[in-house]
């Protein structure tokens, strides 16, 4: 599961912009 969630975070990263990308992984890593 871990990998997949890893896999999500860098592909939000690459479509969203660094401040998006941010918060996306603050609140799949708080989540």
């Amino acid at each position: 599961h871990n990998r997949t969630i890893v896999l999500r975070e860098e592909f939000a990263t690459l479509q969203l912009a660094d401040g998006d990308a941010l918060e996306i992984v603050q609140f799949v890593g708080g989540g």
